[in-house]
């Protein structure tokens, strides 16, 4: 299986290539009024509204601080962080933008090397995938498309 290695805080995480449909370097967002707290904000990708999610907060994780919000006549690219990114996937036919603390690298992983989580893994959310040990570290699998709830769907498409 390809897996694209990415950061939460000082965590590597990993997703199927396959799950990913872009990335983009970190932009600025717009703000949406009352908006669920996992909800960071919104693009315009190309014509299109992309609600966007801060995946450190939505697993529990903290952000040093929060993302940027767009500015009048803001244009360029954030500065948040110079390695922060953006993962756009689509979870049941809604493109979705997911922050990222840093993207590492595309990596191949074989089943050999798939352990399960050290936890029971009825305690964990469904989007956990146990992990891959590679080298001295090791890697934690998500489910992306998991990892946003039908009520949280919900919540994106009414935004």
């Amino acid at each position: 299986m390809e897996a694209i290695l990415f950061q939460l805080g000082t965590q590597t995480f990993g997703i199927e290539l396959d799950d990913l449909d872009e990335i983009l370097m970190m932009c600025s967002l717009h703000k949406i009024p009352e908006a669920p707290n996992f909800i960071a904000g919104a693009i315009n990708l190309r014509g299109s509204i992309i609600p966007v999610i801060d995946l450190s907060q939505r697993l529990g994780f903290e952000r040093p601080s929060p993302p940027p919000q767009v500015l009048e006549n803001d244009l360029q690219q954030s500065d948040y962080q110079n390695n922060t990114r953006m993962l756009i996937v689509t979870v049941n036919q809604l493109r979705v933008g997911m922050i990222i603390d840093g993207l590492q690298k595309v990596v191949t992983l074989s089943s050999d090397d798939h352990h399960e989580p050290v936890v029971n893994k009825a305690a964990l959310p469904e989007y956990v995938d146990g992990v891959f040990v590679q080298g001295t570290g090791m890697i934690q699998m998500i489910h992306i498309k998991q990892a946003i709830s039908s009520e949280e769907l919900s919540v994106l498409r009414n935004t």
